[in-house]
This record gives C-alpha cells, structure tokens and sequence, in this order.
C-alpha cells in the first residue's frame, strides 16, 4: 500500500511536514502520521499496530463505527492514545465529535461544522501553497454541476459501473456572517479527486447514491 493511499483515511493530516492545526486537532495529525508511517513499516509497526487493535476488540469496540470509513487500525491507534490522554474517559464520544463527520443530506450541515472543514482546509492551504495549487487546478479541470439535482443525477448514473462508492462534494463559501454551500458540485469515485476535495475545503455531501 502507498502513502497516498494511507492518508485518504486521515481527516487531518495530509502528507505535510509541520502540522497546520493547534490543541487537539494538532495532536490527532500528529496521530494519523504515526500511524501512516507505522502501516508503511511493517516492520518497525507491526508489533505496535498488533497491540493496539487488541487493546480495542478486547474493550468490545470491534463494531464500533465500523461503517464509517475509517480503518480500524486508525480508531485502535486513536483508541490507545486517548487511553494514554484520558484514562476513564468516553471514547466513544471523543471520536464522534472528531471524526464522525458524515453528512447524508446538505441541509443537515450546521454552521460549527461548516465552519470546520472551511477553517482547516484554509490552515493546509496556507501552510503549502504549492500542494494547495495543486490539488485546487485538480478540482478546478474536473466536471462540476451547478446544482445539487444535477449532481445526483450524475452520481446516479456513475452508480452503475463505479467501483468505489459515489461521492458528491461542494463548495464551501463564506460571506461576512455566515459559512454556506455554494452551488459548485462534483462527483467522483476518484481517490484524488477526495483528498483534493478535503484539502481545499469541500464539503462532502453524500456517499453513494440511492437508486
């Protein structure tokens, strides 16, 4: 498995050197690159890795959000460092509000959540202008719709050869007030047309399409 495969997974880091993200959220990059760099080095990871995901099925957490994307590997890691920082305390409840971030409708956004993915994705682009050039030119030559119905319509008929679940994106906007969904959408099974949606601040709308 590649890099670029690993951090797919991870909603905070993203390959940089330097962690763009302060308090909690800068701790939790910290955690995703230790875990890429684990799950690359099976040697120097493995014993480690193993551990961990013991810790975690044997605290009963094997079905634990185990629809949400993200590896177990991570959540074992994330589990046995929350251990380590708060012994005692909710995991569970911890890992919600971090990265259980899955939207199935638009109009479900609030304005925290909104306000999240636009402020994070700003600190990467700011912190590496080259890789944020990068990965907007990516998503600036992909099709996009001008409304939400277009883009299901799309998503419908991508549904029958993908081999990777659907995805609808868009854009997030602000004004002087108020952070909202701007009317620019794509739909992709592409896996770097997702990190580069999450890098510059998309706002992933729906996963898979109903028929």
């Amino acid at each position: 498995m590649e890099k670029q495969d690993l951090l797919q997974f991870c909603k905070y880091y993203k390959g940089e050197e330097n962690s763009p993200f302060q308090g909690t959220e800068g701790v939790l990059w910290g955690v995703e690159k230790t875990w890429v760099a684990f799950s690359l080095n099976t040697e120097k990871g493995f014993d480690y890795l193993s551990k961990c995901l013991n810790e975690y099925l044997s605290c009963g957490l094997r079905d634990f959000e185990q629809f949400d994307d993200i590896p177990v590997s991570l959540k074992a890691v994330l589990f046995n460092r929350f251990e380590q920082w708060d012994e005692g305390g909710d995991f569970k409840e911890f890992y919600r509000k971090y990265y259980t971030r899955k939207i199935d409708y638009r109009f479900s956004f609030n304005q925290d959540e909104l306000k999240y993915v636009y402020e994070s994705a700003k600190s990467r682009m700011e912190a590496h202008p080259d890789i944020a050039a990068k990965y907007t030119k990516i998503i600036q030559e992909y099709p996009f719709y001008e409304s939400e119905g277009e883009a299901l319509m799309a998503a419908s008929n991508m549904m029958n050869n993908a081999t990777h679940p659907v995805q609808i994106w868009a854009k997030i906007e602000r004004d002087e007030e108020y952070f909202f969904i701007g009317n620019y959408f794509i739909v992709a099974d592409d896996i770097m047309i997702k990190l580069s949606a999450e890098y510059i601040g998309m706002a992933q709308l729906r996963i898979g399409v109903i028929k």
